[in-house]
């Protein structure tokens, strides 16, 4: 898939992945893995505790850039960098998707 393809394709997932966050909505975020069996989903007090310590002193995301892609065996893996309201600070998202944009991972930091 080209980069703009990717970009285009995963921007929505990445606003509900996003969203889930700030709003400390676990069941939206399990929604957005689509019930795949072979998905490494972090546990609802690991999620909890994330947003509580990383996403809440943020506030809401203000915006969404595109970084790249880095071709996997089994997957794609998607950089985004959000920026938020409160402070100065940006977080780099990771998303692990499939080839049909099925999320299988995450990581933000």
């Amino acid at each position: 898939m080209r980069k703009t393809s990717l970009e285009k394709a995963s921007q929505p997932i990445i606003e509900r992945v996003v969203e889930a966050h700030v709003k400390n909505d676990y069941p939206q975020l399990l929604s957005i893995f689509d019930g795949n069996p072979h998905a490494c989903i972090p546990p609802s007090d690991a999620f909890n505790d994330a947003v509580k310590e990383a996403i809440e002193p943020l506030g809401n995301a203000l915006s969404f850039t595109y970084l790249g892609n880095v071709n996997k065996k089994n997957s794609n893996l998607l950089l985004w960098k959000v920026s938020f309201e409160y402070g100065e600070e940006e977080l780099l998202w990771h998303l692990y998707l499939t080839d049909n944009m099925v999320l299988t991972a995450l990581w933000f930091g």
